[in-house]
């Protein structure tokens, strides 16, 4: 026998000890494994509750049906409540108005000013859009609307600034949410 032959008969015999042996074996067992150590994890969340801008001042109170066309009716100057987040990322186009109720939108909103002051303006034009007709008891709300993640949260509580008028005589007042 040759040097090769043997080499690859005893290769054949080791192979066929090593496959007797395996189907020899029992098979395996099922069993059950659970952790014991107690996990722990730890997680800091943070929470703000959203408040409307607050009105700092009104500069201008006219009556709607007495103004001319272009006339400012309303102006006033707001701010938002606080400073960081979430007011540190919003600007005016995050505050939602409204009008006796109904939604308005073409408010003219400048700033803010270096002391963080927004100014708002409604025309007589503007008032007799959103109210169909031009009166001179009105309400006008504001809140912070802000999308995160897909979501729009809207504040809770709403800021007023109410109108009203005894013949000529108009009269406003303003009410800051919460």
């Amino acid at each position: 026998m040759t040097a090769r032959r043997r080499r690859l008969l005893r290769v054949s015999a080791a192979s066929a000890v090593l496959l007797a042996a395996a189907g020899l074996s029992t098979a395996a067992e099922h069993g059950d494994a659970a952790f014991t150590d107690a996990e722990h994890a730890r997680v800091e969340l943070a929470a703000a509750r959203l408040q409307p801008p607050q009105v700092q001042a009104i500069s201008t109170c006219a009556n709607p049906i007495s103004a001319l066309l272009g006339v400012p009716v309303l102006v006033f100057t707001w701010r938002w409540p606080a400073s960081g987040a979430p007011y540190d990322a919003v600007d005016a186009s995050d505050v939602a108005w409204q009008v006796n109720g109904s939604a308005a939108t073409g408010v003219v909103t400048t700033g803010p000013n270096a002391a963080g002051l927004y100014t708002s303006t409604f025309d007589r034009g503007l008032l007799a859009d959103v109210l169909g007709v031009v009166v001179s008891n009105y309400t006008v709300s504001l809140s912070t609307s802000v999308d995160y993640g897909g979501a729009t949260w809207v504040s809770p509580g709403t800021t007023t600034v109410s109108s009203s008028s005894l013949l000529v005589l108009q009269s406003c007042s303003y009410a800051n949410g919460s």
